[in-house]
């Protein structure tokens, strides 16, 4: 077994708690089945003195894998939190399976034991909404413009592993090395792609809705309302989207979100149906203590589609339902609206939930970099 160290020049986008305490890692396979296949490097990325360093175990034979992991172990022992991409589908399992083959049993309690973030995990719900074909690690950093020397996937690596061993039974020293440099880098570049793409998970606080938002405001107007905010921190990479009249853009740490209004009919839907009538020739649905003064044949029981009041106005988009009233087009529309007047002036926390409904349930966006 080979022990590789070095400062690491990475940047953490995202302000993890006690980054001191925490270990991002990855691992590095010939195969998918760690029944049929060998671990043969573990990488980790881990901040001391003001500085990420870089420290990787790499097997140059084949029987180096339990050293691996003992040493990989001893280290993890002295970290809080873990974190990983798609570390709970694949290098988990794979790390468990092996530990389990080489009896480490306080090993397996230990990876029990850890907090683990799985960025793949968090992001997985909203990948929908990113203009990306796939969420594998390396499109992800082309979405967020992380540059990458190593042009290899994981697969291909395999091959040059196998081409590895055998160079390093025939002495040839400078292929062996020049080899065994194609497959540090692409672990250390997914570790440092790791830690720069990160802020991805600021993306994830976005889309959940659960992001604090400063310096928040807004300007209604009869044709669109502009709301402005400040982010906690700024974004790896500007994100835009346009689409339904709305104009996005956040960069840095400054959301810009502009959305054009309806002018029109829109209908407010009362929820106790049973205690109305619904008027056919004035369209319209009244509650049944005024409903008795109205003649039986000009007036039918109200039904959830036709139980409402016909309004006209100017009315904004809303993507949650803590105000009131709210407006539909019809019954089975799922996008409400709010009727806009000119004493319209929300306060902070309006505005703040406006925003958390808009990324949570808005399901048009798709953001681009």
């Amino acid at each position: 077994m080979l022990t590789i160290e070095k400062k690491c020049s990475g940047i953490l986008s995202y302000p993890l708690p006690q980054k001191e305490k925490t270990l991002f890692f990855d691992i590095e396979t010939t195969g998918f089945s760690p029944k049929t296949s060998a671990l043969y490097l573990i990488g980790v990325l881990y901040y001391k003195k003001n500085r990420w360093h870089l420290k990787q175990w790499f097997a140059n034979d084949y029987m180096s894998e339990k050293e691996i992991l003992t040493s990989f172990f001893s280290f993890l022992a002295n970290f809080h939190c873990l974190v990983h991409y798609n570390g709970l589908g694949f290098d988990i399992p794979f790390l468990k399976e092996k530990c389990s083959q080489h009896q480490l049993i306080k090993e397996i309690e230990l990876l029990d034991k850890i907090s683990q973030i799985d960025i793949y995990k968090h992001i997985f719900p909203h990948k929908k909404k990113l203009k990306v074909e796939n969420i594998k690690q390396k499109t992800l950093e082309a979405f967020l413009h992380i540059q990458r020397e190593d042009i290899y996937h994981g697969g291909q690596l395999i091959k040059i592993y196998q081409k590895y061993i055998k160079q390093c039974q025939t002495g040839n020293n400078a292929e062996t090395n020049s080899l065994m440099h194609t497959l540090l880098l692409h672990n250390e570049e997914d570790l440092t792609g790791m830690l720069e793409f990160s802020g991805v998970l600021y993306l994830i606080d976005l889309l959940e809705g659960s992001m604090d938002f400063t310096m928040v405001s807004i300007t209604p107007k009869k044709n669109q309302m502009t709301i402005t905010a400040t982010l906690p921190s700024s974004f790896p990479c500007p994100l835009t989207y346009t689409g339904n009249g709305d104009t996005l853009i956040i960069k840095e740490n400054s959301l810009f979100l502009q959305i054009c209004s309806y002018q029109g009919e829109l209908k407010f839907f009362y929820e106790n149906y049973k205690d109305y009538y619904y008027l056919p020739m004035e369209d319209t649905a009244i509650h049944k203590s005024v409903a008795a003064f109205v003649d039986k044949d000009y007036r039918q029981k109200a039904k959830r589609e036709n139980c409402y009041q016909r309004k006209e106005g100017i009315f904004y988009p809303i993507y949650h339902t803590s105000v009131s009233p709210l407006f539909r087009s019809d019954y089975k529309a799922n996008q409400f609206y709010f009727l806009f007047d000119e004493k319209f002036s929300p306060d902070t926390k309006w505005i703040t939930d406006y925003l958390h409904g808009y990324f949570k349930n808005n399901p048009s966006i798709l953001l681009e970099s």
